[in-house]
C-alpha cells in the first residue's frame, strides 16, 4: 500500500509531530511504502533516522513570514485565510501527488497542511492525524491564563474554530492522541468521523537506569518556547517551589528543554537551573527524584510523562496534564492541582523512597504494558485499513446505483 504523507515542517525523531510520526510509521514501513512531502526552511533536512521511513522525499521550501500590515491581519482573521503556510510551490507539488493516482491513502498530520490540497473530491482517503485539538488547549488559556492573555486565547480559539469547520471536513476520519481532545472535537462537530490512537514511547530508548536520584532533584521537561510548557515552567517555579522549600531547604528544579524564552530564562537562580537545548534528556530523568508537571494548558497527551514514566520516575502531575493516559492516583502517578498540595507530594516522594520507588516501577509497567509504539502502530493501521475500505465501498454503492439508474433508463427506452 502506498501512503503519501503530508507535514508543514521537517519532522524530528525526537520531537513532537516527528516523534510521533516516527513511532507509528517505523512499525509499517516494512510492509507498506510511505512518500513525504513537507515544508522545510532553509538549511533543513531531514535526520538519517526519519529519512530512512519513506521512500520519496519532497522538501518544498517555506514561505518567509512577514509581518501584514493591520487591515490585511484583520481581513485575515475574520476569513480565516492564511491561517495556514500555504504557497504555490506545495499547492503544485500535492496537485501533482494526488492527481497521479500513485497513492491509496493520503496522510496528513498536525492538520497543518489542508489549504495546499486541491480543491474537490480526492481520489484517495484523507486521513488527518490532528494530535491534539487546539481548541481544547485555547479554551483552557481562557480559563486558567492570566487575565492579559485571555484575549489572545479567546481569538485563537475563533481561528482555530474557523479553520477546523472549514478544512477538517474533507477528512475521511479524524485522529486525536486522546479522548478528552477527541471528544471535545465531536461536540463543535457533530457527526465527524473521530478515532483516537494514544502515542507511545520507546521503552528501550528510555529505560531505567542505575544512576540513584541526584539529591532532592525536581525536573520538568519539554520544548520550553512552548506557551502552555512556559506557563508550566512558571507555575512550578512561583507557586510550587515556594511551598517545596518549606519542606526541604536543599531542593533545586531543572527546567529542561530547547529554545527557552526570556521568561524562562528569568526562572533560572541558585535553585533553579535554566538547561536550554540538550543532547539528550535521559541523563536529567535519570538524576530526578520527582519528575514534576504543574500543567494547566495545552492539550494531547504528554509525551514527557511517558518518557518520565518508561524510567521508572516518579511522577507528580495536574489533572490536566493527564489527557486520557492511563494514570491511577496512588499506584502510578500522583495528581494533585492545587500548589501546596502538588509540593506535598513531591515532597513525600523524595522523603519516602519506597514509595517513590513503587509509583515509579508501576509507571514503567504501564509504559511497557499500554504504550508501546508497535501495539499503537497496529492500532493505526488498523484505522488506515478501515477508512479505505469504507472508501472502496462508498465508491462501490455509487457505481451500483449509477448502474442501475442506467439500467432503469435503458429499460424505459
Amino acid at each position: 500500500m502506498r501512503i503519501l504523507v503530508l507535514a508543514d515542517k521537517i519532522l524530528r525523531r525526537n520531537l513532537g509531530d516527528g516523534l510521533r510520526v516516527h513511532g507509528l510509521v517505523r512499525p509499517l514501513a516494512e510492509r507498506h511504502h510511505f512518500d513525504l512531502i513537507c515544508f522545510a526552511r532553509r538549511g533543513e533536512t531531514l535526520d538519517m533516522d526519519m529519512r530512512n521511513l519513506f521512500r520519496d522525499v519532497a522538501l518544498i521550501p517555506a514561505p518567509e513570514t512577514e509581518r501584514s500590515p493591520f487591515a490585511r491581519r484583520l481581513i485575515q482573521s475574520i476569513s480565516g485565510k492564511d491561517f495556514k503556510l500555504s504557497t504555490e510551490a506545495m499547492r503544485t507539488a500535492l496537485s501533482a501527488a494526488v492527481d497521479s493516482g500513485r497513492y491509496v491513502l493520503i496522510l496528513e498530520v498536525a492538520a497543518n497542511t489542508l489549504p495546499n490540497l486541491p480543491r474537490g473530491a480526492l481520489n484517495a482517503p484523507l486521513i488527518v492525524d490532528s494530535i491534539d485539538e487546539p481548541l481544547l488547549r485555547e479554551l483552557r488559556g481562557l480559563r486558567n491564563a492570566p487575565w492579559k492573555k485571555r484575549p489572545e486565547h479567546l481569538y485563537r480559539a475563533w481561528r482555530f474554530w474557523q479553520y477546523e469547520r472549514s478544512m477538517l471536513g474533507r477528512a475521511d476520519l479524524n485522529i486525536y492522541v486522546s479522548e478528552v481532545d477527541a471528544g471535545l472535537y465531536r461536540r463543535f462537530f457533530p457527526g465527524r468521523l473521530v478515532a483516537v490512537v494514544p502515542n507511545g514511547v520507546d521503552t528501550d530508548y528510555f529505560a531505567p537506569r542505575t544512576t540513584p536520584p541526584h539529591g532532592a532533584y525536581v525536573v520538568f521537561e519539554g520544548n520550553m518556547n512552548y506557551a502552555p510548557n512556559v506557563d508550566t515552567a512558571r507555575r512550578l517555579v512561583k507557586e510550587v517551589l515556594p511551598f517545596l522549600a518549606r519542606r526541604m531547604p536543599d531542593v533545586r528544579i531543572g527546567l529542561v528543554g530547547r529554545d527557552p524564552v526570556t521568561e524562562v530564562q528569568r526562572l533560572a537562580s541558585d535553585r533553579v537551573e535554566v538547561t536550554g537545548t540538550v543532547a539528550d534528556v535521559r541523563p536529567y530523568l535519570a538524576q530526578a527524584s520527582v519528575f514534576a508537571c504543574p500543567m494547566k494548558l495545552g492539550s494531547g497527551i504528554k509525551n514527557k510523562i511517558l518518557q518520565a514514566w518508561a524510567m521508572a520516575r516518579p511522577v507528580v502531575a495536574t489533572s490536566a496534564s493527564l489527557g486520557g493516559l492511563s494514570a491511577l492516583d496512588g499506584v502510578n502517578i500522583l495528581v494533585r492541582d492545587r500548589p501546596e498540595a502538588f509540593a506535598d507530594a513531591v515532597a513525600d516522594l523524595i522523603l519516602n523512597p519506597a514509595l517513590a520507588t513503587a509509583i515509579g516501577t508501576a509507571g514503567r509497567a504501564t509504559a511497557e504494558r499500554e504504550y508501546s509504539w508497535a501495539y499503537r502502530a497496529e492500532q493505526f493501521e488498523g484505522l488506515l485499513m478501515n477508512a479505505l475500505g469504507n472508501r472502496r465501498a462508498t465508491l462501490v454503492a455509487i457505481n451500483a446505483k449509477a448502474d442501475g439508474c442506467s439500467a432503469t433508463v435503458a429499460k424505459a427506452g
